[in-house]
C-alpha cells in the first residue's frame, strides 16, 4: 500500500498534472491551492482554509475514474491519502 500525506499527494498530482487534466475533483484542489498561495497575505489564511476543507472532503467527491487513475499511477497498488491522523481517501 502506498500512503501519501497531503504534501506528498500534491507533489504526486503536480508531477502527473497532465494525466489529471480531466479530473474535476483533483483539478479543483490544485486550483484552490494555487489561488491560496498567490493571494495577498490578508486573504491567504481564508483561502488556505477553503483548500484544506476541499482536501479533507475529497474522498466524498472523487469519482471512480479519478480513483482508478490514482491507483494506476501508483503501479496499481492500494493507495491511502492522509492528513495527519485523518484518513482522506483509501483506494
Amino acid at each position: 500500500m502506498v500512503v501519501l500525506d497531503g504534501h506528498h499527494f500534491f507533489k504526486f498530482v503536480e508531477a502527473n498534472l497532465e494525466r489529471f487534466s480531466n479530473s474535476p475533483t483533483i483539478m479543483n484542489l490544485i486550483n484552490l491551492k494555487r489561488v491560496a498561495m498567490t493571494c495577498c497575505k490578508c486573504e491567504r489564511k481564508q483561502k488556505l482554509e477553503i483548500a484544506v476543507h476541499a482536501f479533507d472532503t475529497m474522498g466524498e467527491r472523487i469519482n471512480e475514474e479519478e480513483k482508478d487513475l490514482i491507483k494506476e499511477l501508483n503501479d496499481n497498488q492500494s493507495v491511502k491519502v492522509t492528513r495527519g491522523d485523518l484518513q482522506i481517501l483509501e483506494i
